[in-house]
């Protein structure tokens, strides 16, 4: 009988906590969210707060809660006495760690929901390539920054005739950039072949656009007209 009470006080806490989290009310004195925010303390306590919590639920109660539990770290982490990176060295530790496979799956299924995907970063100046201002250098750094995080990320920028030194075929001495295709593609009634050059550098996935008329240089000058098609173009 005592189990049985238990098992409706903690599956209701529960359902209690998504609705909370919906509406975007503050779930502090929810008893589901106090165990969870007392495991943040360290990867022991967690793995205590959800040993205790996952003995309480009914197997099918288990059905997304990954997902679940993804929303609920990411409320407790708004706090300033907690962090994001703290929440996901602890998953980190439990999914690989673990004796309970529950838990340990669960962790692993968490940091599989939080993942951000691809990063796509769209620039007219790109680091050593064709930095004109600050723009370029950070989206260099923030690039890195992004990789050396776990993130796959992708940058998309002109491969202009001249650089800003005024030399041209600085992708030439390029060991990991290389020519990889010509495409067509329209602006307007004009039809455009722009040559990709494609390659991985420092973790980074890089494709360049070449094309003469409208990628000049970075920045580079013309009426309403021109302006306008390459930036239809890019």
């Amino acid at each position: 009988r005592n189990s049985s009470v238990l098992r409706v006080l903690y599956e209701h806490s529960m359902a209690r906590l998504k609705q909370l989290l919906t509406e975007a009310i503050e779930p502090t004195h929810n008893f589901i969210y106090s165990l969870l925010n007392k495991g943040m303390a360290s990867a022991y306590e967690m793995q205590c707060s959800l040993d205790d919590i996952l003995s309480h639920l009914l197997p099918n109660s288990s059905k997304d809660l990954s997902r679940f539990f993804q929303g609920v770290l990411y409320n407790i982490t708004r706090s300033p006495a907690q962090t994001e990176a703290k929440a996901l060295a602890i998953l980190k530790v439990l999914a690989a760690k673990s004796k309970n496979q529950r838990i340990a799956s669960l962790c692993a299924d968490t940091m599989k929901v939080n993942d951000l995907g691809s990063i796509v970063l769209v620039t007219p100046e790109y680091g050593r390539f064709s930095t004109v201002g600050g723009v370029g250098v950070m989206l260099d750094e923030l690039a890195r920054s992004l990789v050396a995080l776990g993130c796959n990320v992708y940058v998309i920028s002109p491969y202009y005739n001249y650089d800003k030194g005024g030399k041209t075929g600085y992708l030439d001495k390029e060991e990991t950039i290389k020519w990889e295709r010509n495409i067509h593609t329209f602006v307007g009634q004009e039809k455009i072949e722009v040559g990709v050059h494609a390659g991985v550098d420092q973790g980074v996935h890089h494709y360049f656009l070449h094309h003469f008329t409208y990628f000049p240089t970075p920045y580079s000058a013309g009426g309403p007209d021109y302006q306008l098609k390459a930036l239809v173009l890019f």
